[in-house]
């Protein structure tokens, strides 16, 4: 995408809610994810924590209504072509930011374009994912994260749902189209462009600059201790790498 179009918009969210930057502001795409560059700062973002479903998943848990969790199951594929890494990256901080607790171990199998690991939390919640980049060219992602707990499971899917729904479907006699609009005030925009946008206003908002990239370091030990039980086939600690 263009990120042209997005900046605009952040702009214009900005200017309505009277929120202010450190210089220019401008929103980028890269091979390792997004970022938000403030006056010359690179910022890097966590989107996916400004999507909806994810922000009810966490709020369900933490209101103790569905019982203390026991595991949490991850599984996401994207298309072929893309960096395995950020899709990684991108599913451990939502294990360790749905769980509200950090990792203390981490067991990975890497085949190919394709990871699955272990990670056991602080509390000893286990969380499981699968993640590949095995999709055919062009295929949007699809994705699914249950937390099962003693009263229940809370599910960012509908049950049985494999593939992800769109909100509104129009049939004619030679095609099929969809439609899913989820944020008013940012018309156009698909559910991932949305949530960056949405992402950088919060950051930007709520000064979460500083936050935001410590919290990308800690990402970048997860990472590392997932690629060293994978060469290493054994279990990492965390720390380990931490304090590497």
């Amino acid at each position: 995408m263009n990120w042209e179009q997005g900046t605009k918009m952040l702009i214009s969210l900005m200017e309505k809610y009277g929120v202010a930057a450190n210089g220019s502001t401008a929103l980028e795409e890269r091979e390792d994810g997004f970022y938000l560059n403030e006056g010359g700062q690179e910022i890097p973002l966590l989107p996916w924590r400004q999507e909806r479903r994810f922000i009810e998943m966490r709020a369900l848990k933490e209101s103790g209504r569905a019982g203390l969790p026991s595991t949490l199951r991850i599984g996401r594929m994207v298309a072929r072509g893309s960096s395995l890494m950020p899709q990684l990256r991108r599913e451990l901080d939502l294990c360790e930011w749905l769980l509200g607790e950090p990792a203390k171990t981490v067991y990975a199998a890497a085949n190919g374009p394709a990871v699955n690991g272990i990670v056991t939390m602080e509390s000893g919640t286990v969380c499981t994912l699968e993640v590949s980049t095995a999709l055919g060219k062009g295929s949007e992602p699809i994705d699914r994260h249950e937390i099962n707990t003693r009263r229940g499971v809370i599910s960012d899917r509908a049950v049985d749902t494999q593939v992800p729904q769109d909100s509104i479907y129009l049939f004619t006699d030679t095609e099929k189209k969809t439609f899913t609009d989820v944020d008013f005030e940012l018309y156009g925009l698909n559910a991932q462009q949305v949530s960056v946008v949405r992402e950088a206003f919060e950051v930007l908002k709520g000064g979460l600059q500083q936050s935001r990239i410590e919290r990308s370091a800690e990402l970048e030990h997860l990472l590392a201790a997932v690629n060293a039980s994978a060469k290493q086939n054994r279990c990492v600690a965390v720390k380990e790498e931490k304090e590497q």
